[in-house]
């Protein structure tokens, strides 16, 4: 993968094979914006209870 040579990273991965989207950093952020990209597995009770707290944090001021 291409990525601009000023890309800030949030992450330095310590465990897994695949290294990241640049040696070992994952996490591209900028400005307010994590974005990230992860293998979930989701059963009804956590994507409800994972759909709830994101609609909680968003009714707080």
């Amino acid at each position: 993968m291409h990525v601009a040579p000023d890309v800030q990273y949030a992450l330095e991965l310590t465990r897994g094979g695949r290294g990241g989207i640049e040696d070992g950093k994952d996490g591209i952020y900028l400005q307010n914006v994590l974005a990230g990209y992860t293998h979930a597995y989701f059963t009804d009770t956590s994507a409800s209870g994972l759909v709830n707290t994101i609609l909680s944090v968003k009714k707080q001021p």
